[in-house]
């Protein structure tokens, strides 16, 4: 069973990986399936900032605007657990929870035909932005990325933020003075909503 699994995993990524366009996204017997290898290693991210840049995206400031597919996808892969509140609602951001109150503070959405750029803050010892960029098709998700947001609550400065930083790696300096190559500055070495 555990061969089987392995195969099938390493037939996905090969597959993935020779893709010209690879996606961040693949639907497998109905369910949506995040190619962790395309989002870390941010191999979707300039096609889809350079295809965003050609579109008309709207900015909004309200939770209640954030498409019902891309809810329903967070919700999913967050267990049921994805609360979000508008930018100047209270929130949990704190260490000592409020079951009252969403986990999560919204940014700022933006939305045109083809895309969805969702940013928010999530809490705990301290406050981590996250930046998700959806492609849509119609009622279906097509392709997605997601990474560490900025400070920025507006479209045009998240769009910035994020082509000064595609390709930019943090590095680590040892003891003996070597550099050693650390995880991209767009996002770290795993998948955090």
């Amino acid at each position: 069973m555990k061969q089987t699994i392995l195969l099938y995993l390493m037939v996905l990524s090969t597959i993935c990986l020779s893709q010209t366009n690879p996606a961040g996204i693949h639907r497998i017997n109905n369910e949506y399936q995040i190619d962790t290898n395309v989002v870390l290693e941010n191999l979707n991210l300039s096609r889809l900032v350079s295809e965003m840049q050609l579109e008309k995206i709207k900015e909004y400031k309200s939770k209640e605007k954030t498409p019902l597919i891309i809810l329903n996808f967070l919700k999913v892969v967050c267990d049921s657990n994805f609360t979000l509140a508008n930018p100047k609602e209270d929130w949990n951001f704190g260490c000592v929870e409020n079951k009252k109150l969403a986990d999560r503070q919204l940014q700022v959405v933006g939305l045109s035909n083809d895309f969805c750029i969702l940013a928010y803050k999530s809490g705990g010892r301290g406050v981590f932005r996250h930046l998700l960029i959806f492609k849509l098709k119609g009622n279906e998700i097509v392709d997605f990325w997601t990474g560490i947001g900025s400070d920025d609550n507006t479209i045009k400065g998240i769009l910035k933020y994020i082509t000064d930083n595609i390709g930019v790696r943090r590095y680590r300096v040892n003891a003996d003075g070597t550099k050693e190559t650390g995880h991209y500055v767009l996002n770290g070495n795993c998948i955090y909503f």
